[in-house]
């Protein structure tokens, strides 16, 4: 059954405090504190949570298409891609090194609002008193189908690997959004969990409970379950967004 989740912050804020966890809001002397803070502390497992909910934006679609166009006129003109005719191209039929500069060019826009989460992440951190706690970015795609699974697998890798320090886990989601694997007929949700590898890494078990307790809710709202796919990054270019 397919319905539509309005308000999604409200959603999560909601299964957030059913696990412990509160808003940070409820912890600021101020409403207007000054600075940009993240949304949720999870006090017993030492976590500070940013959600970001991307939805359908024509203005973005079209920069990234822009970028797209001209990277191919590039490589024609450097004689690296030579067309015949009409040809529909894939990026997966592209030569590696080609694929992978297409993935930096679809993946910067997650990239910047992971940029920005970690800096709400930070001075949450300061303003709350809990230098260690540990970051997640919670990022929800809600309409945005130039971005596919495969995009955000990539920005969240790369971010984990060579940036934001105050980031240690970053949640990839889909809510309304529905998801086709190649031989699965079944339409899917996604719950995809990145963590930063090393001794600061999140609690996994923290991260499934999370992950669960979301799924039961919407479920719930459902009334009946919804499949829910965890995958690894590996998988994510046999996934796509389908159109309801």
């Amino acid at each position: 059954m397919a319905i539509h989740i309005g308000d999604i912050e409200a959603k999560f804020n909601k299964v957030v405090c059913q696990i412990g966890g509160d808003l940070v809001q409820n912890r600021l002397l101020s409403k207007s504190p000054g600075f940009e803070n993240a949304d949720y502390v999870f006090d017993k497992e030492n976590v500070i949570a940013e959600l970001k909910v991307l939805r359908k934006n024509p203005s973005l679609e079209s920069e990234l298409q822009k970028k797209i166009q001209a990277k191919f006129n590039k490589w024609m003109d450097q004689g690296k891609l030579v067309f015949y005719g009409q040809v529909r191209m894939e990026s997966n039929n592209l030569p590696e090194e080609m694929q992978w500069e297409l993935l930096r060019i679809y993946s910067e826009p997650v990239r910047r609002v992971i940029k920005k989460a970690n800096k709400q992440i930070r001075d949450t951190k300061n303003q709350l008193k809990m230098p260690n706690a540990q970051g997640l970015v919670i990022i929800v795609n809600d309409g945005n189908y130039t971005l596919q699974p495969e995009h955000f697998g990539f920005a969240a890798h790369q971010s984990l690997t060579t940036d934001y320090s105050s980031i240690h886990g970053v949640s990839l989601v889909t809510v309304n959004m529905e998801a086709k694997k190649a031989g699965v007929p079944t339409s899917l949700r996604i719950w995809m969990d990145y963590v930063r590898n090393g001794t600061d890494e999140i609690d996994p078990a923290f991260l499934l409970r999370l992950r669960t307790a979301w799924t039961q809710h919407y479920s719930s709202l459902a009334g009946e379950p919804i499949p829910t796919l965890n995958y690894a990054m590996e998988d994510l270019s046999s996934l796509k967004y389908r159109k309801k």
